[in-house]
């Protein structure tokens, strides 16, 4: 999502509507349509192939912020130069919600998000770990929540289909049988 407007902290994006709002598979300024007093929220989700202990870090002028599984990982949020803040969380394999924020208020701006984890050292998230999840159109209910637990019971087509379900059973809070 993109926002224009006056901000001093990542939670003041909430407060708005976006501008515009599109899919990518890497996170970029490049949706900013100018070059100070915009906002951007990255949303979707982050595939995981080993459990292990992640870092992630984001360098940015003014604040951003990664959560993954609605956990603040990284914050590094506020109006300031040029600075770089980490964090660190343990992951299990398999799909992860993940959200990156940031502003930039005035003056020149950098934004990057990196990470490191079992196996790899510190780099760019590669574009085929961040997943585009499309989000309900409705509340789940109970006759959602029914179909859900239903088709978690083996009733999915592929792994694709699976990984979904599992994202939104956690993202809003069903039990998954088994």
């Amino acid at each position: 999502d993109y926002f224009e407007g006056e901000f001093h902290q990542c939670a003041d994006l909430a407060r708005q509507s976006p501008v515009a709002s599109g899919v990518t598979d890497r996170l970029t300024t490049a949706p900013a349509k100018r070059e100070s007093s915009f906002g951007l929220r990255f949303s979707g989700g982050i595939e995981i192939a080993t459990a292990g202990e992640y870092t992630f870090w984001t360098t940015s002028v003014d604040g951003s912020q990664v959560l993954v599984d609605d956990t603040l990982v990284v914050n590094n949020d506020g109006e300031h130069g040029a600075d770089t803040r980490s964090g660190k969380i343990s992951l299990s394999p398999g799909l992860h919600s993940f959200q990156v924020l940031f502003f930039q208020g005035g003056g020149g701006f950098e934004f990057a998000v990196e990470w490191a984890g079992p196996g790899f050292q510190r780099q760019a998230l590669a574009p085929g770990v961040l997943k585009h999840v499309a989000r309900p159109l409705l509340p789940l209910g109970a006759v959602a929540r029914d179909l859900l637990r239903a088709t978690c019971d083996g009733g999915w087509r592929n792994e694709d289909d699976a990984a979904a379900l599992k994202y939104y059973a956690r993202r809003f809070g069903v039990h998954m049988p088994g």
